[in-house]
């Protein structure tokens, strides 16, 4: 996947929500990347919080093209 991903959970049994910010490759389709996270990792949490609902705000970007710097 060419992508990095970073989720953060917020805890609770009544609202149970997830974010995930996604850094796409310069010139990956957004598309693909979306469905696998969808159909994976997001499919997962759902089925691991039966019951209760999961609210899921996904944020994409585009990762620069510089190189970064190594501290």
């Amino acid at each position: 996947m060419p992508a990095d991903r970073a989720c953060r959970a917020a805890p609770g049994p009544e609202r149970s929500g997830a974010r995930v910010r996604v850094l796409l490759e310069p010139g990956a389709a957004p598309g693909p990347v979306l469905e696998r996270l969808a159909r994976g990792p997001l499919d997962e949490a759902r089925a691991s919080l039966v019951p209760h609902p999961l609210s899921t705000r996904v944020r994409m970007g585009v990762r620069s093209t510089r190189e970064r710097r190594t501290r």
